[in-house]
């Protein structure tokens, strides 16, 4: 599940006590890649997509997907916005972030 869609971020609704600690690893496209935030962002093709984040909870990891091919291309908001959503934060409306975790942690029980 990839996390996308939205310029802002519910802090009004705290992430699940128990969200995990994720390792931040950044995706940039290349010539090579393609649009990595394109190929793993769930958007139709008219949406422009700035950037998504996709959950690794097996292996603790943050994965966010950029169309850029740098960090120094991506605006610091839109780089901000995509840290929250490591940390657990949804968007206004959505508890899709903490849906993802609860389904995580039962079928690991």
């Amino acid at each position: 599940m990839v996390i996308q869609g939205c310029t802002t971020i519910d802090f009004g609704n705290l992430p699940a006590p128990d969200w995990p600690k994720l390792t931040v690893v950044e995706h940039y496209s290349t010539r090579e890649s393609g649009n990595l935030a394109r190929q793993y962002c769930d958007a139709p093709l008219f949406i422009s997509v700035l950037a998504c984040m996709q959950p690794d909870f097996d292996n603790k990891l943050c994965n966010l997907y950029f169309p850029d091919w740098d960090r120094a291309s991506v605006a610091d908001w839109v780089y901000r916005h995509e840290l929250e959503h490591c940390k657990g934060y949804d968007h206004p409306g959505d508890n899709e972030l903490h849906d993802l975790w609860e389904r995580w942690k039962e079928r690991r029980n």
